[in-house]
C-alpha cells in the first residue's frame, strides 16, 4: 500500500521556487546516500523542459513497478503549471501545493492531479504573507465548499467573436504533440 505513495508531486508558482526546493530535496537525498539509504530521484518540470524529457519523466513513474530498485525510481517531482494540465499519472497520490496558483481554476486544476486511481493526499503550505493565501487557510473550510462558485468565468464564450481562429491554434498544437508522443516516429536531426 505504501508503494502507492511513494512518488510526490511537489507543486510550484515560479520556476525559481522549484529550483529551491529541488536543491532542498537533492541535499536530503545526499545526506540518505551517506548513511547508506536509498537516494531519493527527483524530477523537475518547468516550461523549459522538452517534450522527450517530459515523456522520459513519465515513462519512469508510470507504470510504477516494485521489481524496479527504489534507488532508480523517481519519487519525487517538483513542478509548475506544465504539471497541471495533461500529466495524468496513476503514480501520483501525494501532492504538496507550495503556494496558491493564481486562479481558483488553477488550484482546481492542480489539486486534480493527485488521487486518480488512489485516495490522494494533498498538502497545501500558505504563505502568511500573501493576503489571498492567509485568507483561503483562515476561510478553508467555506473556500472548499464553494470553489466551484469561486471559479472566474472564462473570458471566451460561445458568441465571442473570432473564437475559432483562436482556438484553432491550440487544437492543431495538441495534436502536434500528440504525434510527437508516437515511439515509432524518430526526432528530426
Amino acid at each position: 500500500m505504501l508503494f502507492d505513495y511513494e512518488v510526490s508531486l511537489g507543486f510550484v508558482n515560479s520556476k525559481a521556487h522549484g529550483t529551491m526546493i529541488a536543491n532542498e530535496l537533492t541535499g536530503l537525498s545526499d545526506g540518505f546516500e551517506s548513511r547508506g539509504e536509498d537516494p531519493v530521484n527527483v524530477a523537475v518540470l518547468t516550461g523549459q523542459v522538452d517534450v522527450p524529457e517530459l515523456a522520459d519523466v513519465i515513462a519512469k513513474v508510470e507504470p510504477a513497478d516494485m521489481s524496479v530498485p527504489r534507488s532508480d525510481r523517481v519519487r519525487a517531482i517538483v513542478g509548475t503549471s506544465v504539471v497541471s494540465h495533461g500529466v495524468d499519472l496513476e503514480g501520483l497520490n501525494v501532492l504538496i501545493m507550495a503556494g496558491l496558483p493564481s486562479t481558483t481554476a488553477d488550484y482546481i486544476q492542480a489539486t486534480s492531479r493527485s488521487g486518480r486511481t488512489h485516495v490522494g493526499a494533498v498538502i497545501t503550505i500558505y504563505d502568511d504573507y500573501q493576503r489571498r493565501e492567509s485568507s483561503a487557510f483562515t476561510h478553508f473550510v467555506s473556500t472548499h465548499r464553494l470553489i466551484d462558485v469561486l471559479v472566474e468565468p472564462v473570458p471566451v464564450n460561445r458568441y465571442a467573436h473570432r473564437a475559432a481562429q483562436r482556438t484553432l491554434p491550440s487544437v492543431v498544437m495538441a495534436l502536434l504533440w500528440h504525434l510527437a508522443r508516437d515511439p515509432s516516429l524518430s526526432p528530426p536531426s
